[in-house]
């Protein structure tokens, strides 16, 4: 229910509404500053949660308004449900475009050299380097010191590497460098093109 004050500036008599009691206004006719009679109404406490507040909100319009009123809603974050990650939860397709990938990549560290299989380690050596590395040395000693061999020959009595070694002529890497075992340990390298 409404009621009329009086502007104390202008004597104005100003509409007053219960949403107004307490609160400061301005007088329309004025802009003069006038409070309000009756009691504040009570602000709604704002909960400690932003989410509770925005779950719980809701705009309404007024009864005059075209517009219909509208509720804000927001659902919680879903909490994790500590399930361990598993392959099989993995769409086969993408399981299998990861072990192609896989595979290209085994293929290529395999054939450049720098793989598990062979290639050696160290990078590309002068020849005397090589040659003091595993001359008198046991198979074991040489993959130490120079890594796995490219391929093997021979019974294992022959091992050949791929671009291990450089030639001090020409400056390229040798194509070949072989190193021959007898009673068990290297006796000799012979360098390629």
């Amino acid at each position: 229910m409404s009621a009329n004050v009086s502007c104390p500036h202008c004597k104005g008599l100003i509409a007053t509404s219960p949403q107004h009691a307490g609160r400061e206004v301005g007088c329309p006719h004025c802009d003069g500053r006038v409070i309000m009679p009756g009691a504040a109404v009570a602000k709604p406490a704002v909960p400690s949660n932003p989410l509770d507040f925005l779950e719980s909100a809701t705009t309404t319009t007024p009864s005059n308004s075209t517009r219909p009123a509208t509720s804000v809603s927001i659902s919680p974050k879903p909490k994790a449900t500590g399930k361990k990650f598993k392959w099989s939860d993995i769409p086969m397709r993408t399981r299998i475009a990861f072990g192609v990938v896989g595979a290209m990549i085994l293929f290529v560290a395999i054939n450049s050299g720098h793989g598990p299989v062979g290639g050696g380690s160290g990078g590309v050596m002068t020849r005397e380097h090589f040659q003091q590395a595993v001359i008198g040395k046991t198979p074991q000693q040489v993959i130490q010191a120079v890594g796995r061999p490219d391929s093997t020959a021979l019974g294992d009595t022959q091992w050949m590497y791929y671009d291990k070694t450089k030639n001090p002529t020409t400056g390229q890497n040798d194509e070949g460098t072989f190193i021959r075992f007898n009673s068990g340990v290297a006796v000799s390298v012979e360098f390629g093109l």
